[in-house]
C-alpha cells in the first residue's frame, strides 16, 4: 500500500481496542506491531513504513500523498490494454 493507506490502515488498529487476536497475529507479523505502537504514540510512521516497504529512507525524502495504491493498480490497467490492443 501506499504511505496514505499504511497510515489509515494502521491508524484504525491503533485507536482500537485489540482483542486477544490481533495481539496474536501482531506477534506473527513484526511490521503490524510497529505500525501500531508507533501511531499510538503519535510518530508519524514514515520510518516503520519506509523500513518495512524496502523503500529507501534517504535523509529529506518525502512520500507523494497523491501516488496510491489505486493510482498503480489504474495505470497498470491502462498500460496492460494497450500492450494487448498493440499485439493483436
Amino acid at each position: 500500500p501506499s504511505l496514505a493507506e499504511w497510515r489509515a490502515k494502521f491508524l484504525v488498529r491503533a485507536k482500537a481496542r485489540l482483542i486477544r487476536a490481533d495481539l496474536e497475529e501482531m506477534d506473527i507479523f513484526p511490521f503490524k506491531r510497529e505500525s501500531v505502537d508507533a501511531l499510538r504514540q503519535g510518530v508519524k510512521g514514515d520510518a516503520v513504513y519506509r523500513r518495512w516497504r524496502c523503500l529507501p529512507g534517504r535523509e529529506g525524502e518525502s512520500f507523494d500523498s497523491f501516488f496510491t495504491g489505486s493510482i498503480v493498480e489504474e495505470r497498470l490497467k491502462a498500460k496492460l490494454q494497450e500492450i494487448r490492443a498493440e499485439s493483436k
